[in-house]
């Protein structure tokens, strides 16, 4: 019973740190994501300028 006692206590305050830190990390998630996405689209536009360009020499 010893051994159970402290495995019920740790996702306790996991839990609590998950939600404060859940919180916290959105406003970090947004701008990785929009990061991301600006990334993502200079690569993609990269592709088609490099695509168009190639047959158009």
């Amino acid at each position: 019973m010893g051994k159970s006692q402290p495995k019920r206590r740790t996702p306790a305050t996991r839990s609590h740190q998950s939600t404060k830190g859940a919180a916290a990390k959105k406003k970090n998630i947004n701008w990785t994501r929009i990061l991301l996405i600006i990334v993502g689209v200079m690569i993609v536009i990269s592709m088609i300028l490099s695509m168009i360009t190639v047959p158009g020499s």
